[in-house]
């Protein structure tokens, strides 16, 4: 049985991210990654139980 507590109490590392990441985020540790879901019939990405912002881009014509 997983022990959701367990994993939201680490969910991310010790580490100090890397300098060029914007203010305030921090890496996801290795258990805080089970706190990722998706639900199959729609794509959708979520973060412990909260659906996460996405956006499809195309690519430019200079990109193409």
């Amino acid at each position: 049985m997983t022990d959701w507590d367990h994993i939201r109490k680490f969910r991310y590392t010790k580490d100090a991210p890397p300098q060029e990441w914007p203010e305030g985020v921090r890496a996801i540790s290795l258990e805080g990654i089970t706190l990722l879901g998706v639900n199959p019939r729609t794509n959708k990405l979520y973060w412990d139980g909260q659906e996460l912002a996405t956006r499809s881009a195309s690519p430019t014509s200079s990109e193409a």
